[in-house]
């Protein structure tokens, strides 16, 4: 039986409209809260706007593939619950899914209750939950730690020096402008000032969020996007010095 008190925040990539609101519709009324693209451009947009625990992803999309969208997302969120939902049913279209970030492979058609019973299988292991942990940054060290020190994840200069910034920042929120400037104030990182782009800002955005995602599987996410705008931390860090 589903358990009601697991309810995630997914989203469906398809490209199908029909199959795409009646699975929306169906997994909506066991609680989950469920929106719906029909790309991996669409759900760009959609993530720099909400957060989401589960992404359900046709593999044959207009543009990119369902396998890039896969490998593109586990490299960025990899705690992310990564759902193959597709009509494709060759071994190595399986293999390729999980090779690529699946997390569950599913053929169609499918019961809309298998379907069900793999989000909630995936909705125990990445709920994202409120922060139990009280979290602080050595910006001398590059280290962000627990209070006790359970927890240590090592950072780069740059990395360091992002979380600093956003820790400093009214409501813990900057604009990718700004965050540029500091990537290109660094010294003896792999890019220059003439060379810095949102692009080289949103890969050590992703490191951040992957080291830490697997440091603490259990935590919130530690960055969101601001659609329009830039980034914000998500979880308070205090900023210790060393004596």
């Amino acid at each position: 039986m589903p358990d009601p008190s697991i309810s995630v925040s997914i989203v469906i990539v398809e490209d199908d409209k029909i199959l795409r609101e009646e699975l929306a519709h169906f997994l909506a009324s066991y609680g989950h809260t469920v929106h719906q693209t029909l790309s991996g451009p669409a759900l760009d947009d959609l993530a720099e706007e909400i957060d989401f625990d589960i992404v359900i992803l046709d593999l044959n999309l207009p543009g990119q593939t369902g396998f890039e969208i896969a490998q593109r997302y586990r490299h960025m969120r990899p705690e992310l619950g990564i759902i193959v939902l597709s009509a494709r049913r060759a071994d190595i279209d399986r293999i390729k899914s999980y090779e690529d970030g699946a997390d569950v492979y599913i053929p169609k058609p499918c019961p809309p209750f298998e379907l069900l019973a793999a989000v909630q299988s995936l909705a125990r292991r990445v709920k994202r939950k409120d922060s139990s942990k009280v979290w602080k940054l050595d910006p001398i060290r590059h280290l962000l730690s627990t209070a006790d020190g359970s927890v240590s994840v090592s950072l780069r200069l740059v990395e360091s020096r992002v979380l600093f910034a956003l820790v400093r920042a009214p409501q813990y929120q900057l604009g990718s402008d700004s965050l540029c400037k500091l990537i290109a104030d660094v010294p003896n990182e792999e890019t220059s000032p003439d060379s810095i782009t949102r692009r080289a800002l949103e890969n050590t955005i992703s490191r951040i969020r992957k080291k830490f995602a697997a440091h603490a599987p259990n935590e919130p996410s530690l960055i969101r996007s601001v659609r329009g705008e830039g980034y914000q931390l998500c979880i308070p860090i205090t900023i210790v010095t060393v004596d």
